[in-house]
């Protein structure tokens, strides 16, 4: 069982940069105090910047795990707070070694499922100021994941986070990042093989696997 620790919204602005043009994103959101609707496509009042690449009912809520903070203080020398990966619930206890695909949780009044891992984009780098950011995140394992929302429902910080089913063929978030991250002839084909049918992962992932099949 896992727990909500902080919930955060935000909606497309323009965001300086030091080295290059401004951004417009929602990358940085803001935490809330009280209950929010969590709907099909995400939380109350929360809107993506770039429709191609985020949102949707299968990338509804994105998922950051609050242990990590101390990793990228320890190793990278950044002092991170929730909602420092643009977030929408910043969790303790649901690592991606912890958590698979496919799994279903009910959170406050609504419930959800595992979609798939999620892959920072470029904007990351520019938000931090620092080219090597997305690799960072890539290379750590500490990448988050979505989840998409089966129940509507009413959800608020410190709400459990319980498990009610396990995900077909226990694929951690961890296990499918890693078929992205090793090259092709480290992988398990028999696993990605089966990686590649679960049918609770999102299209997107999908082919990104088979792409890494023979």
């Amino acid at each position: 069982m896992g727990q909500i620790i902080s919930i955060s919204i935000g909606k497309p602005k323009s965001i300086p940069v030091k080295s290059s043009r401004p951004i417009k994103s929602s990358f940085i959101k803001t935490p809330i105090e009280s209950k929010i609707f969590l709907g099909y496509e995400g939380f109350e009042n929360d809107q993506v910047g770039d429709p191609r690449l985020h949102g949707g009912v299968d990338k509804a809520v994105c998922v950051y795990c609050k242990e990590h903070f101390v990793y990228w203080t320890n190793e990278k020398g950044l002092k991170l707070n929730a909602p420092a990966f643009g977030e929408n619930l910043t969790v303790e206890g649901l690592l991606e070694t912890q958590t698979n695909i496919g799994d279903v949780f009910n959170i406050g009044q609504a419930q959800v499922q595992v979609s798939q891992p999620r892959q920072p984009c470029h904007k990351i780098n520019k938000v931090y100021d620092n080219q090597k950011m997305a690799c960072w995140v890539k290379s750590s394992g500490f990448t988050g994941y979505y989840f998409r929302v089966i129940e509507q429902g009413w959800v608020a910080p410190g709400d459990k986070v319980i498990r009610v089913r396990k995900g077909e063929g226990t694929f951690s978030v961890d296990e499918i990042n890693s078929f992205l991250s090793k090259s092709k002839g480290e992988n398990n084909l028999q696993r990605l093989a089966k990686a590649v049918k679960l049918d609770s992962l999102t299209d997107e992932w999908r082919k990104l696997l088979k792409k890494r099949l023979p």
